[in-house]
């Protein structure tokens, strides 16, 4: 019975987590974002997905951890933890694949880009694939 109750349980977990085959995702990284996130808005990916920005020159792009909302300005972005050059300038090519962050549990990460601060930024919760957030004890169930 305890093993049945067990597999129920197993199979409910599983069925309530997104697949994880990967996802491209496409931002048009320019003043109000447009594609899978707009301005001020959250996406969210997984590790193993593609971010894609179609860009040109003239942007930049620079990252804090947390959410965009905790940041108001961009000298609180300027000297939020974390925070770092991921593209200084547009390297030249469409899309450009923006390096997805690899985590353990689920993370946000403000991106935006220095120059265009007020228009130019969303948080991107990222989260690890689905095959490698379940953990199984016979004790406890699904954690």
């Amino acid at each position: 019975m305890r093993l049945l109750l067990f597999v129920q349980i197993l199979v409910l977990a599983l069925a309530g987590l997104p697949g994880a085959t990967a996802a491209t995702l496409s931002i048009t990284w320019s003043i109000n974002l447009g594609g899978d996130v707009t301005h001020n808005g959250l996406l969210s990916a997984s590790t193993n997905d593609q971010i894609n920005l179609q860009w040109a020159g003239g942007h930049n792009v620079w990252r804090a951890d947390g959410d965009c909302s905790q940041y108001p300005t961009l000298s609180a972005f300027q000297q939020g933890q974390g925070y770092l050059a991921i593209s200084s300038s547009w390297p030249g090519q469409n899309p450009w694949q923006l390096p997805t962050p690899s985590v353990s549990t689920a993370t946000k990460y403000c991106y935006a880009c220095i120059s265009h601060y007020s228009t130019m930024r969303f948080t991107l919760q990222v989260s690890p694939p689905a095959g490698s957030i379940v953990c199984i004890d016979e004790n406890a169930g699904v954690l």
